[in-house]
């Protein structure tokens, strides 16, 4: 009994130790390898410190042209957009980074107060929980316990016991849901595409000028992107006031940009 408690707490630290391990390398953030980007960017930073917002924008954007994809760039275009007062723009950086890192907590006070202004309700819990963790990251922690699960089945044809068992069925168990969650992801995001309005722009009953307004959609509100047609996307949301339903209507593609 003492060697199978032994073997638990053993199997835990091992398991604990790589999830730590891997967790800390998955948010370390990225570091230019460029001594040209990394200039621009610090430039960018003074630019904005010294509320030059437009030669920040320009120089955050610079970087971004030359594939940079990075939270904090992210994050400060945004704050130079939202000093600017471009609320739109400044919510669609917001929201890229949160992409990047949806744990950070800056980031989502950010996105929180810009929300305010369009009067979006806060996003439940399963909203939230849904998006904590990166698809790259439920890829690796799935790898593992896989890995774990196979390793601890061959070790459990040639040594029986209680303890591999319990731990079997642990990391099996915890594989299957990363596994699920994992798909559940990918469905989502090639099924449901987000936009962010950049400019207060009216919703049509159909894809054109002819077509009658259905209602206005405000700088900085988000929308889902059903479709497109003609240069113009289809567009659904949720309207708050007087009840909450979902509207749908058709939006110019140069209104809005997917997240």
């Amino acid at each position: 009994m003492r060697n199978s408690c032994r073997f638990i707490r053993r199997t835990i630290l091992f398991v604990g130790y790589v999830c730590l391990i891997l967790f800390i390398s998955m948010n370390i953030p990225i570091v230019y390898s460029s001594g040209n980007i990394q200039q621009k960017f610090e430039e960018a930073n003074k630019m904005y410190e010294q509320s030059n917002y437009d030669s920040a924008i320009s120089l955050y954007e610079s970087i971004i042209m030359q594939g940079v994809i990075n939270s904090s760039l992210f994050y400060n275009l945004g704050d130079a957009y939202y000093h600017k007062n471009e609320i739109g723009k400044a919510r669609l950086w917001y929201e890229r980074a949160k992409k990047i890192s949806p744990r950070d907590g800056d980031i989502e006070n950010n996105l929180k107060f810009v929300r305010s202004f369009v009067q979006e309700p806060e996003e439940g819990f399963l909203s939230k929980a849904f998006g904590f963790v990166l698809i790259n990251e439920l890829t690796v922690f799935g790898s593992l316990f896989y890995f774990l699960f196979i390793v601890g089945l061959t070790i459990n044809l040639f040594y029986k016991n209680d303890a591999l068992k319990l731990v079997n069925s642990i990391t099996g168990t915890i594989f299957i849901l990363c596994f699920l969650w994992f798909l559940t992801r990918i469905y989502a995001e090639s099924k449901y595409v987000s936009g962010i309005i950049i400019t207060n722009i009216e919703a049509r009953n159909g894809p054109g000028e002819d077509y009658s307004v259905g209602f206005t959609l405000p700088e900085g509100k988000k929308v889902r992107i059903l479709s497109e047609k003609s240069g113009w996307y289809a567009v659904e949301t949720l309207q708050v006031k007087p009840e909450k339903i979902l509207i749908r209507g058709w939006i110019p593609k140069l209104s809005a940009k997917k997240i």
